[in-house]
């Protein structure tokens, strides 16, 4: 009877100690210098997911190696390998567990990764007890003085998607309509998300649907004499006419329309929830752009369909991470994750001392990338967006070489009072489009903006390049 009380007794402890990790086992810090320790917490998933979690915790690491040369200094650069928190689900508690886990590794800024951070932002800034939080792709909420640790990041993200909807309409146009992967004489692109956040996935589908539509008004001449095919939307795809209704047809009913949304970011989601086998096998979507982190794998993998469609990768470079696919990938809509997070780790209230490895005391990350002010701080504040944060990718191990549209140069739209370039325009409508998705998802709207995008390339061609040209460098 000892005996086995022992062993009750035993196994008990055991038990206690293994739930009491905090206050049993010496503590494991965030890696780097006193004063410039950053670390990742992710939105459920893991740093190898080959999408935004690992985005992120690539930008941790750049920051750190970055730390000399941008400051002009020695020996405070550090590998930041290591300095993450993977929490265990997408639940609020599961977040707040990695908050917790965070601000006991002594971490003197934290970067959250995924918007799904937004609902539990409260917390983790009572955490950090004032110091910085880099919110990456989602925005808090500062009201009555909340949250002023907190930098929002905020991607323009229906820019990534309009050049890469444009892009990969070229790209299937050429070379005797490679695009037409099932070969059925059509060309049609399909997408979809995990789940719905109008500033944080569904601007991506907005731009790549008009992307698709402006490239249609561009090229109508040459549609119209079959020397060119049109993009249709596969989402579309009317099973009961057998046939594709226009892009200003389109008409997204709610965040749980099943034929936009798998309701998850969870790896296998893309293929249980059907939504892949209605895409490809059902509506012959010859390219697939998923906004939908980890579900990238399910398209890949789908083998429900006679033929294999190419893929628009999202978030980062994705034919880098999956290079036995190099073969699929027209392009990829990129959150240019490394340099955003890292601009706003620089521009934080908390990181802008470190204790050197002479134990002195020194001043850092004085310079502002705008040139305007010494020690820039963006806490409490949503960060400005710049132009090298939301792009599409080309060229590489990428099936197009080029890009076709050229953000920068400005033209003048005449029915307007103000000169206006198109990534202002994009914008503008996007975001004064409503925020119920069932107003801003619609057809027509995105029509209406595609016209006004036609109506300022008919002034000046030099931004936007056709199919018949090389395009941009």
């Amino acid at each position: 009877m000892k005996k086995l009380m022992l062993s009750l007794y035993t196994a008990s402890a055991i038990i206690v100690t293994s739930t009491s990790v905090i206050s049993c086992i010496p503590a494991s810090y965030a890696k780097g210098p006193n004063g410039q320790r950053v670390l990742l917490v992710t939105d459920g998933g893991n740093v190898s997911d080959k999408s935004f979690n690992q985005g992120s915790y690539n930008s941790i690491k750049k920051y750190a190696n970055e730390l000399d040369d941008w400051n002009e200094v020695n020996d405070i650069s550090y590998d930041g390998t290591g300095n993450y928190v993977e929490s265990s689900g997408h639940t609020a508690a599961d977040l707040i567990s990695g908050y917790k886990m965070a601000a006991f590794k002594e971490t003197d800024a934290m970067v959250l990764s995924g918007f799904i951070h937004v609902g539990t932002i409260d917390a983790a800034s009572k955490l950090m007890n004032g110091k910085t939080i880099v919110l990456a792709d989602g925005v808090a909420d500062y009201s009555n003085g909340k949250n002023q640790n907190v930098i929002s990041i905020q991607f323009n993200s229906e820019l990534a998607g309009f050049a890469a909807g444009y892009d990969a309409s070229i790209w299937a146009n050429q070379n005797e309509f490679q695009g037409d992967s099932n070969k059925d004489g059509k060309i049609a692109i399909g997408t979809f998300a995990g789940m719905s956040s109008k500033y944080s996935v569904d601007n991506y589908m907005w731009g790549l649907i008009l992307g698709m539509e402006v490239f249609n008004l561009v090229h109508k001449e040459q549609i119209d004499s079959g020397k060119v095919k049109e993009i249709v939307l596969a989402n579309n795809y009317d099973a009961k006419e057998n046939k594709y209704q226009p892009i200003s047809a389109t008409n997204v009913q709610g965040t749980t329309d099943a034929r936009w949304f798998s309701q998850s970011f969870a790896l296998g989601g893309a293929t249980s929830s059907g939504i892949l086998d209605r895409l490809i096998t059902q509506n012959g979507a010859d390219i697939i752009f998923p906004v939908a982190g980890p579900q990238i794998s399910d398209v890949l993998s789908f083998s429900g369909a006679s033929y294999n469609p190419y893929i628009i990768g999202v978030d980062v470079d994705q034919v880098e991470s999956f290079p036995s696919y190099e073969g699929r990938f027209i392009t990829s809509a990129v959150k240019n994750l490394e340099q955003a997070i890292t601009d706003e780790l620089r521009r934080s209230r908390s990181l802008k001392k470190v204790v050197d490895k002479n134990n002195n005391l020194i001043e850092i990350n004085k310079k502002d990338i705008d040139n305007e002010q010494e020690f820039p701080i963006d806490d409490g504040t949503i960060a400005k967006p710049r132009s090298n944060w939301s792009v599409d990718t080309y060229g590489g191990k990428n099936l197009s070489k080029h890009t076709y549209v050229k953000y920068q140069d400005k033209a003048k739209i005449l029915s307007l009072e103000e000169d206006l370039d198109v990534a202002e325009i994009i914008i503008q409508a996007f975001a004064s489009a409503g925020e119920n998705i069932n107003d801003y998802m619609q057809g027509q709207k995105i029509y209406q903006t595609a016209l006004k995008i036609k109506e300022l390339y008919d002034k000046d061609k030099s931004w936007l390049q056709t199919v018949d040209d090389e395009g941009f460098e």
